[in-house]
């Protein structure tokens, strides 16, 4: 099944830009407990996942990013 969008927040990014550490806004430090170094990561990079909201229904391919970015869209001008 093909995504429209294959990179899909779980944690929306109007949230996560109150957790970065660049002046530019667009980065956030991420912890590497594997190697135990915390290192700057892209906030598009981060808590997210291909095709995350994506599914097949009887065939179908159904996604409900669509709606969720409609959602986190009206919810951030709020959170700014």
């Amino acid at each position: 099944m093909k995504s429209a969008s294959t990179n899909q927040h779980y944690v929306p990014r109007f949230l996560l830009r109150h957790f970065t550490s660049s002046a530019s806004g667009k980065q956030i430090v991420v912890s590497d407990k594997n190697n135990e170094r915390s290192i700057p990561e892209s906030i598009k990079r981060v808590a997210s996942a291909n095709a995350f909201y994506d599914c097949e229904v009887e065939g179908k391919p159904l996604s409900i990013d669509p709606l969720l970015a409609k959602m986190e869209s009206a919810v951030s001008i709020f959170m700014q």
